[in-house]
């Protein structure tokens, strides 16, 4: 929470960044694996179409959805905090 006691506003396209990110790195892990987009759903649980949607518009991802595809994927998601503050905008 800020100061005044409200909270921060959400910095989206950083959010949409990280989102599109972390989708380059699950296209690179199925290319690794060899796996196609029917696959992964199949590992994952979800149908084609949803695994479409995810990699396409990524934006509303949590991050029950982030572990699940990792681990369909057989990898591990990482979430870090960097110590370092940012400079306040002014």
């Amino acid at each position: 929470m800020t100061p005044t006691g409200s909270m921060p506003q959400i910095d989206m396209q950083n959010s949409h960044a990280l989102a599109r990110q972390f989708i380059a790195d699950v296209v690179a892990a199925m290319e690794c694996d060899g796996i196609d987009r029917k696959e992964l759903g199949r590992r994952w649980g979800k149908s084609r179409q949803h695994v479409h949607m995810v990699l396409n518009y990524p934006q509303n991802f949590n991050l029950v959805s982030l572990v699940g595809l990792a681990r369909a994927l057989g990898r591990r998601v990482s979430v870090r905090l960097e110590l370092k503050k940012i400079p306040d905008k002014e």
